[in-house]
């Protein structure tokens, strides 16, 4: 039964999908539409839609030993006091492999952190090591929001039982940190269009 539900479904989609194609060629069709109409088939998050799918996104390997109140030379635009004051410039001493990351766009709706983050899954499993967010801005730049909004990527500090989010964006070509936690309510607009970077998910 489930097979010939997903097959009915399937052949469904097939039929649009040639519809919009044929529409498209024609000129009656917004291509950029049908991207987006197709996109949201295949992932039904509606915070969060992938950019870079076809790129191979590396971070290098870290020593455990760097945190992100100490990297005022990456940040000369502004580095947050908060990451000191709420004491999260504690070395994890855990060394990282290279590991992979995935770049995501708010996509369809606004939301608090919980909500965005939640649409991947469990924060735990999307926490970076400090140094990990520390290679992927000198690494990735490029993948940082290119028109000075909001880059989010999650932590967690060792010894501290919260989870906190970098808020990192470029000022006249000058980069910033800022810190947030986890919990609070603040929602973010979904027409700034802040991108996302976690570990790459299976």
């Amino acid at each position: 039964m489930t097979q010939q539900v997903s097959d009915k479904v399937l052949g469904k989609f097939a039929r649009q999908q040639a519809d919009w194609f044929r529409r498209v060629r024609e000129g009656s069709l917004d291509p950029k539409a049908v991207s987006e109409a197709i996109q949201k088939l295949i992932n039904p998050n509606q915070f969060l839609h992938r950019l870079y799918a076809d790129e191979e996104i590396m971070i290098g390997a870290t020593t455990g030993e760097e945190t992100i109140a100490d990297a005022s030379d990456l940040f000369p635009g502004f580095l947050d006091s908060d990451f000191k004051n709420w004491e999260t410039n504690k070395p994890s001493n855990v060394a990282t492999e290279p590991a992979p990351a995935t770049v995501f766009e708010m996509y369809e709706k606004s939301g608090t952190f919980r909500q965005i983050f939640g649409s991947l899954g469990n924060i735990d499993d999307l926490c970076w090591e400090q140094g990990q967010i520390l290679n992927f801005v000198r690494e990735h730049s490029n993948k940082l929001h290119p028109k000075g909004w909001a880059t989010f990527l999650p932590f967690k500090v060792k010894g501290v039982e919260e989870s906190f989010v970098v808020c990192v964006r470029r000022d006249a070509d000058e980069l910033r940190a800022d810190v947030r936690r986890f919990g609070r309510d603040n929602v973010w607009a979904v027409e700034n269009r802040s991108r996302v970077v976690v570990p790459q998910l299976s």
